[in-house]
């Protein structure tokens, strides 16, 4: 399809995306706050990484799918996340020019969008989204909104700013069942989870050897990419509670007088910059 069909259909999307990104507009300006604000720490509202990490969120009910994050920060966590986000432009001078952009979050989900900008068609628009793809580096926070139809890269946000416009989120201020992340089996596979995030453990030790009363934990950090880490942990059942901190990778922490009869909570108190992975034997 020639171009000119093709970005109808983009330039459609992008009005869309708009919306989708959240782009601040006069009136949500005119509060007072800087123009990051509603931008940068709007976060899950609109859909977008609140704290620079990335994140991807699909959108079936508007059409769009949406990629965000901070090229740095994927940078930096990429070894224990393996968490990715950028375009690239591509040039043929028989085909014409190729957008294209990727992202990949910590939990695995992938989302890729390309734009084609045909020969002899090349305007003012297309050169503007192509210009600032090329312009990225590891100082922009970037959001694209990928058409669910066509697959193609919709809109391109890209953000930079010195204000501290990745906020950290105030820790949980209780953990309970619900709104905790399970460690999973005991000596189970380590579990990535934010570092001001609730996790909890439930499945103390095999069947055959009880975990309890009054048995120590070791509760192990085989990954992170944001220290200090430090946390509280309660329980219920046997009265124990404490605290400790992770200050690097593989920090043991040793958590005495545990029972196998009921939930441990651990609370982490990190700034909500990063991710901590964790484990206990």
């Amino acid at each position: 399809m020639r171009l000119i069909n093709r970005w109808a259909r983009v330039a459609t999307a992008a009005a869309a995306g708009a919306l989708v990104l959240g782009v601040g507009t006069v009136a949500a300006q005119s509060t007072g706050d800087p123009w990051w604000h509603e931008i940068f720490q709007a976060g899950p509202d609109n859909g977008q990484s609140e704290q620079g990490e990335v994140a991807i969120v699909r959108n079936p009910a508007l059409g769009f799918d949406l990629m965000s994050g901070s090229l740095g920060r994927a940078k930096q966590a990429f070894p224990e996340t393996e968490e990715y986000i950028g375009c690239q432009v591509f040039t043929d001078p028989n085909d014409g020019q190729f957008l294209t952009c990727a992202a990949r979050d910590a939990f695995g989900s992938t989302l890729e969008c390309t734009t084609l900008y045909e020969p002899g068609e090349f305007q003012l628009r297309q050169h503007m989204m192509l210009n600032a793809a090329l312009n990225l580096t590891d100082t922009h926070y970037v959001a694209i909104a990928v058409n669910r139809n066509s697959g193609e890269c919709a809109s391109l946000q890209v953000m930079a700013a010195s204000a501290d416009f990745l906020a950290p989120r105030e820790p949980l201020s209780e953990c309970t069942e619900q709104n905790s992340v399970d460690l999973g089996p005991f000596g189970g596979s380590p579990v990535i989870v934010p570092n001001n995030a609730c996790v909890k453990v439930t499945r103390f030790a095999k069947p055959s050897w009880k975990y309890g009363p009054n048995r120590t934990m070791q509760l192990q950090n085989p990954a992170g990419n944001a220290y200090p880490v430090e946390f509280d942990y309660k329980q219920v059942c046997t009265n124990q509670k404490g605290s400790g901190r992770f200050d690097h990778n593989f920090d043991d922490q040793y958590l005495p007088g545990l029972s196998d009869a009921c939930t441990l909570f651990i609370k982490l108190k990190g700034r909500g910059n990063g991710i901590i992975s964790l484990r206990y034997w």
